[in-house]
């Protein structure tokens, strides 16, 4: 897992412009806008991987468990930003 931040402490643009840049950079093409609601695991276990090795997957989660520790409206953002990116957010990520 990547070093922990506090996501919080940025300003909700900071947060989206990190997280943006990050997901456009990492996330595959052919996970982008998929018409399959609910991929399996094979699909997406690059992208899973990628995720996880970031801390990423369960942004609800305090992160010594694993997770970003994201507030409310840090939440809000991340749910936002994989709608516009149309990157695929697993279901298990917390956010659902």
């Amino acid at each position: 897992m990547s070093e922990q931040q506090d996501w919080n402490a940025l300003s909700d643009d900071q947060f989206r412009a990190v997280f943006r840049s990050w997901v456009e950079a990492n996330c595959p093409a052919h996970l982008r806008f998929m018409r399959k609601q609910r991929p399996v695991f094979d699909e997406v276990s690059e992208w899973y991987h990628k995720l996880a090795d970031k801390g990423w997957l369960s942004p609800l989660w305090p992160q010594e468990y694993g997770g970003m520790g994201l507030d409310a409206a840090k939440h809000i953002v991340y749910v936002e930003e994989w709608a516009r990116l149309g990157a695929h957010a697993s279901r298990t990520t917390g956010s659902d």
